[in-house]
């Protein structure tokens, strides 16, 4: 498997058409989609379009990654960088929750900022975070990410955490 990073436990990799089964399946509980400001796929089809048609890797060189662990190589979700629509790299992750609290998430989420930071040289890296999503601001602020606003993602109250190279 050809992978973009490697943590203790996972590896990162990018979406293959076989993921569209696991991303439609993620996307589709509204536990999960509440604190997100994006709207579930209709079918696992439109899933593989979507990743089919996926411009990030080739336009900026990076996007977000399925997760999958080392010892059984099944994708329980996705974490990575991404252009937002406010032209700022976002730091974002999104997991099934029976893998929720159980350290994941920073693991992942410290790779990705890191490699974004680090090898890719970016300036600046964002993450927003859903107001009421606690876990995932106790992820943000475990990376050593520093709050910076109140922040609406397409009209989801949340807060804006940035890091930089400085």
């Amino acid at each position: 498997m050809q992978y973009i990073l490697k943590t203790e436990r996972f590896y990162l990799r990018r979406f293959i058409p076989d993921d569209a089964k696991h991303i439609y399946a993620l996307h589709a509980d509204p536990e999960i989609m509440f604190f997100t400001a994006d709207t579930p796929f209709v079918s696992v089809q439109e899933a593989r379009n979507f990743i089919k048609s996926y411009p990030y890797y080739k336009r900026d060189g990076f996007g977000r990654w399925a997760v999958i662990p080392i010892r059984n190589q099944n994708m329980i979700g996705w974490c990575g960088l991404q252009y937002n629509e406010l032209h700022l790299v976002d730091l974002s992750f999104r997991f099934f929750k029976k893998f929720w609290n159980q350290g994941i998430a920073t693991e992942v989420a410290t790779a990705c900022l890191n490699y974004g930071l680090h090898v890719l040289k970016l300036q600046r890296i964002v993450a927003r975070v859903h107001a009421d999503h606690l876990a995932s601001i106790r992820v943000i602020q475990k990376l050593g990410m520093k709050y910076y606003t109140t922040d609406k993602c397409r009209g989801v109250s949340g807060f804006l955490y940035f890091e930089t190279t400085n």
